[in-house]
C-alpha cells in the first residue's frame, strides 16, 4: 500500500510527454492576459482569508457559548485587519510597469457591470 492508502498494483502509468497530448502552440495566443489570473488569484486568496476568518469566528463563539472573550474579540480583529489588508493589496509586491488587460476582455468583463446611480461599481469605470 501507498502512505495515502491505496493499493499501488491498481495504479496505471500513463507516459504523457510534453505536446503529445496537448496542444502547446495554442498558449499563449494573441489575447492571453495577465489581468485575468491576477484577478482570478486574488479572489481565491480573498476566499481562503475570509473562510478562515469565519472559521475562527464560529469556534471562538462556540467555545464561549455565543459571547467572545476579550482575547477572542482581538482575534477576530486581527482577521479583520487580515482581510481589509488584503483587499487593499497592502502587502502586495509592486508589479514591474503597468498591468494593461487585453481590450477583449476588459469589454467582456465590464459588459455584467451593475453600477450605482453616480456610476459606482466593484468592477471599475
Amino acid at each position: 500500500m501507498s502512505p495515502g492508502g491505496w493499493p499501488r498494483a491498481n495504479l496505471t502509468k500513463i507516459p504523457n510527454p510534453p505536446g503529445e497530448r496537448f496542444a502547446w502552440a495554442k498558449y499563449p495566443v494573441a489575447t492571453s492576459d495577465i489581468l485575468p489570473q491576477l484577478l482570478q488569484e486574488h479572489q481565491a486568496g480573498f476566499v481562503n482569508r475570509v473562510v478562515e476568518a469565519a472559521y475562527r469566528a464560529r469556534t471562538a463563539l462556540f467555545v464561549g457559548r455565543g459571547k467572545l472573550e476579550a482575547e477572542q474579540s482581538a482575534e477576530l480583529d486581527g482577521q479583520a485587519k487580515i482581510i481589509t489588508r488584503y483587499l487593499l493589496f497592502a502587502d502586495e509586491a509592486p508589479l514591474p510597469g503597468k498591468v494593461e488587460g487585453d481590450p477583449t476582455y476588459k469589454t467582456d468583463f465590464l459588459r455584467t457591470r451593475r453600477a450605482t446611480k453616480s456610476g459606482a461599481s466593484f468592477k471599475g469605470p
